[in-house]
């Protein structure tokens, strides 16, 4: 059955109960009434109860299967019922308990106090003698009346009527009516006492075949009596009314006894009848905390099924999904919230996704960048390895292992480690610097060599990474310069045979033309052979020492022998040729100028001496008298920074290039290979070095040096 119906028929059903009932209670003044309505409300409130009863089982049964079947909402609407229950049977039951020890009570007072039941069966007998007193001696008339009506004129019969106090009367022969008298119609006992419909009906309905008294009592205590005689197949109704006081009281007794006498015969019944419709109320709670619970978690759970249909939806990614409630209380509020919550997701994925196509290009850019890198990388001459602050690698390129001769150059090992002590032993020099001076920069040329295999000169660079916060580690670069050194040998030495066979053919050009001077003269027999003789001597000698001490310069430098080196003191170095050469030129200031610090170094010093001694040559040879030669030493980003400066003419910046090529010499004495020989003894070293102008005037000829070579 449909709930509806189902609510409607309930419904309707407890109306026409509450209607019965207060019928009964109004309305219902004879005892014959009170047991129809009675008889009535039975059935129909075991109906109810059953219906209800039905009901209620329903809706558990429904609860309880929704449980079962782990329903949505079941826990919500177990718990709301549950929770509505006591508030509504406790004090059901309360009241139902109360309200029939209440009507027993009183029904046990009606039946047992006899003092109340004589007094009412008394008044009541008092009353129905009085009136039957009153009905035999007005029906005593009767005889006359049926008489008069039959002979005298109705002005007669009605003037008897009169005078016994009689109102009217009506002769009927059969069941036809044959005259119908008032005896006064402009009685004002009748004249707006009683509506005149209701005295005819009094008087001229019910042809009762016995007299019957039919009392009635009126606001103003007007009573009205109607009797009967009977005379073969003649009828005589009369009505009798009189004013009294005490006609409400006789209702009053009479209506009394027959509620009293009807009490006493039927409590089982009343009882009954108000135990079951105080059963049907305690019921009817029940079922509206039991509807109110249902009614209220349907739609409630009405609401939350929209919300979780809702967020499933979100869940699968409908961000555009919105809730329309509109149930007027505060789950409106969490729609709304909702509905601003995928409102801002939606907006918060379309930016997501802008910013995600924004980041693939982005993405894809940055991996075309790091691929064309990583080819770079692979292709590159160029050794790169990467470290992070503890020193472990963490990227490399091929040509580093190539380079380093290391086939073991894995990432995340330590790169003091990976490089070999012998092989390395210069490397490691200079990244133990980087690390020991605080990660500074590193410039230097080493060589790569155990004494086994073939020496590499590499040029190194060691780069610490980092911002303004923290570092993150150090780029090492290597540049393999073996292939360069050897095509730059290769060079300078056609540049040095060159140079030679040109200073050679210098000087062979006066012999030449001496032998052929002698050798005319001789053929010619002149007498002044003996002179040019001696001329020609003087000139060959001269070319002779010449080419000496050209080939002596040259066997220097060609046999140049590798670095011996040891452990010495450079700032004693620097002093003892300072004290040496200070006496060679008295006319120009020759001192020192050395810094603060630990000046032990590894290196050839008899070689660094032979740099000094050149450098220093030079330098007096471009200086005036009274000039001044200073040999410094500082240090300088970690390494050496020797130089020595002067205040002499000082060098055009075309020449100075050139100073450091063999045989160049703006000196007629000089051989040019002095620079030469310097500038290749400070690269053995490990060291570079370069001429720029000495402020305000002069040169300073600049030696950088590793910190240990």
């Amino acid at each position: 059955m449909n709930q509806r119906w189902l609510n409607l028929f309930f419904f309707l059903l407890l109306g026409l109960i509450a209607a019965l009932f207060w019928h009964l209670l109004v309305y219902a003044n004879t005892t014959a009434a009170a047991g129809l309505i009675i008889g009535i409300l039975k059935p129909l409130n075991i109906l109810l109860f059953l219906a209800l009863f039905f009901v209620i089982v329903r809706n558990l049964v429904k609860l309880y299967t929704g449980r079962k079947a782990r329903r949505t909402g079941f826990r919500l609407r177990t718990k709301l019922v549950l929770s509505i229950l006591p508030l509504t049977l406790t004090p059901g039951l309360i009241i139902f308990f109360m309200a029939t020890s209440f009507t027993d009570d009183m029904l046990v007072n009606l039946v047992i106090d006899s003092n109340v039941g004589q007094i009412v069966e008394q008044s009541e007998a008092l009353s129905r003698q009085y009136l039957d007193e009153i009905h035999d001696l007005h029906t005593s008339h009767g005889g006359t009346v049926l008489r008069l009506n039959a002979t005298a004129s109705e002005e007669k019969l009605r003037d008897y009527l009169q005078q016994q106090n009689l109102e009217g009367v009506e002769i009927l022969q059969g069941d036809v009516l044959q005259a119908r008298i008032m005896a006064d119609e402009s009685n004002s006992l009748l004249r707006g006492r009683a509506e005149e419909s209701f005295v005819r009906k009094n008087l001229y309905t019910a042809r009762e075949a016995e007299p019957v008294s039919m009392p009635a009592a009126y606001r103003d205590g007007m009573l009205l009596l109607r009797f009967r005689y009977r005379l073969g197949d003649q009828y005589a109704d009369f009505l009798f009314a009189k004013d009294t006081p005490f006609t409400q009281r006789f209702l009053y007794i009479r209506d009394s006894y027959a509620y009293l006498r009807y009490t006493q015969q039927e409590t089982d019944e009343i009882r009954g009848l108000n135990n079951s419709i105080l059963l049907v109320t305690t019921m009817v709670v029940i079922f509206l905390g039991i509807w109110i619970g249902m009614a209220f978690s349907s739609n409630f759970l009405k609401v939350m099924n929209q919300l979780i249909t809702a967020a499933e939806d979100v869940s699968r990614g409908k961000l555009d999904t919105q809730v329309n409630l509109k149930s007027g209380d505060e789950l409106d509020q969490v729609a709304g919230a909702f509905n601003a919550m995928t409102r801002t997701l939606n907006k918060n994925r379309a930016e997501l996704q802008q910013k995600t196509q924004d980041l693939e290009a982005i993405n894809a850019e940055l991996t075309g960048h790091i691929q064309y890198s990583q080819a770079i990388l692979e292709k590159s001459s160029a050794g790169l390895i990467s470290t992070d602050d503890a020193g472990r690698v963490r990227t490399f390129n091929p040509a580093s292992g190539r380079i380093l001769g290391v086939t073991e150059l894995a990432e995340g090992a330590l790169l003091s480690e990976v490089l070999d002590g012998k092989r390395h032993r210069s490397l490691l020099k200079e990244w133990d610097s980087h690390q020991s001076r605080g990660f500074e920069t590193v410039n230097s040329q080493v060589e790569l060599s155990d004494g086994e295999h073939q020496t590499r000169y590499v040029s190194l660079s060691i780069v610490a990474l980092k911002n303004e916060e923290q570092r993150y580690g150090a780029l090492v670069v290597l540049e393999d310069l073996t292939q360069l050194l050897n095509a730059q040998k290769v060079a300078a030495w056609r540049e040095v045979a060159k140079r030679v066979a040109h200073e050679i053919k210098n000087p062979l050009t006066p012999i030449q033309l001496s032998i052929q001077r002698i050798r005319r003269k001789a053929q010619n027999g002149k007498p002044d052979l003996h002179q040019a003789i001696e001329s020609a001597h003087e000139t060959i000698m001269s070319e002779t020492n010449l080419l000496k001490n050209l080939v002596n310069e040259f066997s220097t430098f060609a046999k140049l022998p590798a670095p011996v080196k040891e452990e010495f003191r450079l700032d004693d170095l620097i002093r003892g040729v300072v004290d040496s050469y200070a006496p060679v030129y008295p006319d120009q200031v020759v001192g020192s100028d050395i810094g603060e610090g630990d000046w032990e170094w590894l290196g050839d010093p008899v070689q660094l001496r032979q740099v000094l001694t050149n450098l220093i040559q030079n330098a007096a040879q471009a200086s005036a008298p009274g000039g001044t030669i200073t040999v410094v030493l500082r240090r300088f980003a970690g390494r050496l920074r020797l130089s020595v400066e002067d205040v002499g003419v000082g060098v055009p910046s075309a020449e100075k290039e050139k100073l450091f090529v063999p045989y160049y010499s703006k000196s007629p004495k000089g051989t040019g290979l002095g620079l030469a020989i310097v500038k290749r003894i400070v690269e053995d070293h490990g060291g570079s070095i370069w001429v720029e102008d000495n402020e305000p005037k002069g040169t300073r000829l600049v030696i950088d040096l590793p910190p240990g070579s």
